[in-house]
């Protein structure tokens, strides 16, 4: 019997009931999901100090460590899960399900309990967002649902709701959390968060009648004298009704918003993420837009073209979160496979990182291959060549070219900054100067459900130069001069999943105790050989999987 790692058996939601108990057996223990279902950069989300990642795989949200490369926990829900969020002080996790009925799910990390769990919502919750002293929390239903809610999660509360006209797709607070910003189809709407009532104000608007100021009852039909009914008998007065029971959501208010001015070559896209920082905020289009938004105006001010047919996904990256004089980093996931980074508040372009294995070239054997299919495919073809392309295998020498289609890459669909400390001790923000880059990597989730952890940095400046050292790595810097820096990317971690659902699966035979020497057909022992160096390459336990 396998143990069961701390806090499985309580992470489930108290509505499970018995089925808690039963997912608590020793004897069975969930070990490791293989796959995702995160469509959306509101499905993935970093824990902002352990350097966690959370995404989703069905009805169970995966936390994945990746400098000790494995999942370390896993919280289950009862519906798919379709939005996750870390809360900022990194003490709680929020879940939004779809389906009938769906719920918001607050569980404390620390014990894994439920901490609690907000109905309102009717087909299912899109996005939510965390205030920064994270005690509000912000959740968006689906297309159908149209609602934007603003919760007081700890009182099981809630504050504030609007129903709007389009579909929301993101949803992010502002900084100082008077205020939070949602984007979808076609508008880009900030809201003010109401100020907090009185609790006397609080207790009056739920408050319901007690027994003493209910009104008498009326005298009964065909009664004569009071107190005594027609056969002559006495009659006690009926008993008053007991009091309604108080409704939490009584006090709710018409939450207020404005809509952001956009100029009119961006009026009919799709804002598909948005994320704020202290004086802006930037959104990204489906038509393939960075667009930069001013927080005192709430007015669009610059936008950049990401030369990609559209942009799915954005991350905000700041050196330290107290240091508001250092220029932070803007990461955007696009199609084709591209992650561009941007300088945040000028949106001067950074760096490109490299694009995850093409459609139907997962089985390359290095990165190398990769590196020489992708310049193969880019460079023009030689008159009279027609339209081949070197394909995977003339690449690892196992053929030769091959008429087929140009490469095609997957999209970035999700991606998130993984902040980490610096080598060489913590940095002291200063008002100029370099900007070192606080968060040296990138987790993102491709649209064929492959994630990959990219590593960011900067290699070691040569002694002699400008705020040279003596051959320790240095961070990004950023001059005043030289705006785009030297960046060195590099795949840091990397999971190749099914695209599509999985049809079949079969274990494989353990190889080296069924093969005796002698056995292997022609070769003798040379084949037992050759099966048994096979078998331990798969590994013990392994198994085969197929797919549509």
């Amino acid at each position: 019997a396998k143990h069961v790692p701390e806090g499985v058996a309580r992470q489930l939601p108290r509505r499970h009931g018995a089925r808690a108990d039963a997912m608590a057996d020793p004897a069975l223990a969930l070990e490791r999901v293989i796959g995702l279902t995160s469509f959306a950069n509101c499905a993935l989300s970093a824990h902002g100090s352990s350097g966690e990642v959370a995404y989703a795989a069905g009805c169970v949200v995966v936390l994945y460590h990746p400098k000790r490369n494995r999942q370390t926990r896993y919280f289950r829900a009862s519906k798919a899960i379709t939005a996750i969020a870390f809360s900022k002080d990194g003490k709680y996790l929020a879940v939004g399900e779809r389906g009938h009925k769906p719920a918001v799910i607050v569980w404390e990390l620390k014990s894994g309990r439920v901490a609690a769990e907000l109905q309102s919502h009717r087909y299912g919750v899109s996005c939510l967002a965390w205030s920064p002293d994270s005690t509000h929390l912000v959740s968006c239903g689906f297309q159908h649902d149209k609602m934007v809610m603003l919760w007081d999660w700890a009182r099981n509360r809630l504050l504030g709701k609007s129903r709007v006209n389009q579909r929301v797709h993101a949803v992010d607070f502002s900084w100082d959390g008077t205020s939070f910003v949602t984007c979808g189809d076609r508008h880009i709407k900030w809201w003010q968060v109401p100020p907090p009532a009185s609790p006397a104000a609080s207790e009056q608007r739920i408050a319901s009648p007690g027994i003493d100021s209910l009104p008498p009852p009326p005298p009964l039909a065909g009664a004569g004298v009071a107190g005594v009914g027609v056969s002559g008998m006495p009659m006690s007065p009926p008993l008053p009704l007991p009091p309604a029971p108080a409704d939490p959501h009584a006090a709710a208010v018409e939450l207020q918003g404005r809509v952001v001015s956009i100029v009119e070559a961006q009026r009919g896209a799709t804002f598909l993420d948005v994320a704020c920082a202290q004086d802006a905020f930037y959104a990204v289009t489906d038509n393939g837009n960075l667009c930069c938004f001013s927080i005192e105006s709430a007015n669009i001010e610059s936008f950049v073209h990401l030369e990609a047919p559209g942009a799915y996904a954005l991350s905000l990256q700041y050196p330290d979160a107290a240091d508001t004089t250092s220029r932070g980093f803007v990461a955007v996931g696009c199609a084709s496979g591209l992650v561009r980074l941007f300088e945040a508040g000028s949106l001067h372009y950074v760096t490109t990182l490299p694009r995850p294995p093409p459609v139907g070239h997962l089985n390359l054997r290095s990165v190398d291959d990769l590196a020489r299919l992708t310049e193969a495919a880019a460079a023009p073809l030689p008159a009279g060549e027609g339209g081949s392309v070197v394909t995977a295998a003339s690449v690892a020498g196992e053929g030769g070219s091959t008429k087929a289609a140009p490469l095609q890459y997957p999209a970035c669909l999700a991606l998130r900054w993984l902040k980490r400390p610096l080598r060489g001790g913590t940095h002291t923000p200063k008002k100029s100067g370099p900007t070192p880059l606080a968060a040296t990597q990138i987790v993102a989730i491709y649209g064929d459900r492959s994630l990959f952890v990219w590593d960011i940095s900067s290699p070691s400046t040569a002694p002699g130069t400008p705020g040279g050292a003596s051959g320790a790595p240095s961070p990004i810097d950023l001059s005043e001069v030289s705006i785009t820096p030297k960046v060195v990317v590099g795949k840091y971690r990397s999971f190749l999943h099914h695209a599509a659902c999985i049809w079949d699966l079969q274990p494989l035979p353990n190889l080296s105790s069924d093969l005796s020497p002698g056995e292997g057909g022609s070769e003798g022992q040379g084949g037992a050989t050759a099966a048994a160096t096979a078998a331990a390459a798969m590994g013990g336990g392994g198994f085969v999987t197929c797919s549509a």
